[in-house]
Formats: C-alpha cells, sequence, structure tokens
C-alpha cells in the first residue's frame, strides 16, 4: 500500500500534517482488518498488509474496502481544512517456491501500475507477470 501523492501532503501542509495523515491511516487500516492479519510500515509512506488465508481475489476485495474508507477519512490542517488522502494498492500471493523478496517486489509492481492507471486502485500480480 502506497499512499498516493504523499510529497504534495508533506510539501503543502508540512511534514507534521503529513505525520497525523500516516497515523491516521495506519489506525484506520489497523481497526479494519482481522485480528490476524498485519501491517508494517515498509518505507515513507508505504506499507506491507499480510493477510493470511487469504486468496489474491478475497485480499483484492478486503483492500478494496480499505482503499475507498481511506478515501472517505480526514485529517485537519493547522488552518483547519479537512484533507482526504487515497491509496493504491499491489496484491502478490506467497508462495511456498518464492522468496518472500520475490514477493514483495510483485506486490510492489502491482502497486505501480495501480498507480499509472490513474491511483486509489487495487491490482493483483498475476503468475506470469501480468497485472489485473
Amino acid at each position: 500500500m502506497d499512499l498516493d501523492n504523499f510529497k504534495n501532503v508533506n510539501d503543502t501542509y508540512g511534514h507534521l500534517t503529513g505525520d497525523k495523515v500516516l497515523k491516521n491511516v495506519a489506525e484506520y487500516v489497523n481497526t479494519h482488518l482481522r485480528h490476524y492479519d498485519q501491517v508494517f510500515r515498509y518505507g515513507g509512506e508505504e506499507f506491507v498488509l499480510l493477510l493470511p488465508n487469504s486468496t489474491p481475489e478475497s485480499a483484492k476485495g478486503v483492500l478494496d474496502r480499505l482503499r475507498q474508507g481511506i478515501k472517505r477519512q480526514s485529517v485537519k490542517t493547522d488552518n483547519d481544512f479537512d484533507l482526504h488522502v487515497s491509496a493504491s494498492f499491489g496484491v502478490a500471493e506467497l508462495l511456498t517456491d518464492v522468496s518472500v523478496d520475490v514477493s514483495i517486489e510483485h506486490a510492489d509492481k502491482a502497486l505501480y501500475k495501480a498507480k499509472e492507471a490513474g491511483r486509489n486502485k487495487v491490482l493483483v500480480w498475476q503468475s506470469g507477470g501480468s497485472v489485473g
């Protein structure tokens, strides 16, 4: 998961507001997943979500609901403006014959395709390298 256009949030509203946005999104995601799902911060505004016992299709459904909910959330800026953000997601299945690093790379490629396709989307890495 990557927050869309997050650099603009920091550049326009400052890093303190950016931090509030990150905390808000992380709290929303944590409260809307199953108790055994896990969320890891993976970079500036990137997160890895681990959804055990999920198929790529069921994960896509969960992430679509999260994506819609994140878009509805708002954070108050210092000048009392309601700031809304969106997120893009890439999904890849963890397979026994593929390393975790390769699976994360696949999810990352699907994420970048989601961003190229207009952001605020969930795309799934398909075996053979296609994204859908």
